[in-house]
């Protein structure tokens, strides 16, 4: 076999494996259940006045959002948070 018909054979079996796995694949999905973020370094403050380290700086952008961000020129504060959003949904 030269090289074209082997990717050609090769990229089919693989779109037959995504197409047959597909079904069992959307039945194995899960809501509503925990995440886990994997960071090469820990972080040493939860703090958000005081964060020193990336760890800490990422981990603290993940929990808190802030009230404030800068605006389209970065001279000035514009509120973050929305005004109005979607009405939250009851489970």
């Amino acid at each position: 076999m030269n090289t074209p018909q082997i990717l050609i054979t090769s990229a089919l079996a693989i779109r037959s494996f995504c197409i047959l796995s597909a079904p069992v694949m959307a039945e194995g999905i899960q809501r509503c259940g925990t995440i886990t973020i994997g960071r090469p370094n820990e972080p040493l403050t939860l703090d958000p006045f005081v964060p020193s380290d990336d760890g800490s700086i990422y981990a603290i952008a993940q929990i808190c959002e802030p009230l404030v961000s800068a605006d389209k020129l970065g001279t000035g504060l514009v509120p973050a948070l929305p005004k109005a959003g979607p009405p939250a949904k009851m489970a």
